[in-house]
This record gives structure tokens, C-alpha cells and sequence, in this order.
């Protein structure tokens, strides 16, 4: 399984976390160094019934990508409906203006 670090983390805390050892996480990345994870870093974490090391030939996209997609299309959604928001208040703003110069 692919795991991204967060802010915070350390190599024993995600270990611990999925039932797994530093060492294990560090012989599947390739880290020679425990201490140099880093927020953003993602890692493959071997689990039972998964390979011990070098993780997946092919992992299917991580579920990060699909939740930065989903979040795109929401905000894109949200700037649309802004948009048109401003616009009828332009509108309006400018009847105003209009009305007052009468």
C-alpha cells in the first residue's frame, strides 16, 4: 500500500500504525536513514500478503489523485456559481447606478 507522510510522522509512528516494522518500510523505499522522511513523501508500506520489498510494479493511481480530482471539480463548480453570482450583482450594481442618475 502507498502511504503519504504527513506532517508530524515518524518512520516508527507509520509502522506501528499498519502493522509493521521501521525497518521493513525503510528495505521497501530504499531509506538508508530513518530520520530523512518528510511531509509529502509518499512510501510503500509492505503489509501482509504484499510483497516485501519494492513495493507494486504497477499501482493503481493512489487515492490521493482521485481525491485532489474530486476536490478540482467541486471548487471548479464553486467558481462557476461564484462567477455568475458576481455577475448578476455587476448587473444590479449597474441598474443602480443607472436609476440614480436619472
Amino acid at each position: 500500500m502507498l502511504y503519504t507522510v504527513q506532517p508530524g510522522d515518524t518512520l516508527w509512528a507509520i509502522a506501528a500504525r499498519f502493522g509493521t516494522t521501521p525497518q521493513a518500510i525503510m528495505q521497501a523505499n530504499g531509506l538508508t536513514d530513518p530520520s530523512r522522511i518528510y511531509p509529502g513523501l509518499r512510501l510503500y508500506i509492505p503489509t501482509a500478503g504484499q510483497p516485501p520489498a519494492g513495493g507494486p510494479t504497477y499501482p493503481p493511481g493512489p487515492p490521493a489523485e482521485r481525491e485532489l480530482a474530486r476536490r478540482v471539480t467541486r471548487l471548479e463548480r464553486e467558481v462557476q456559481r461564484l462567477s455568475s453570482d458576481v455577475e448578476r450583482l455587476d448587473r444590479r450594481v449597474s441598474r443602480l447606478e443607472r436609476d440614480e442618475g436619472r
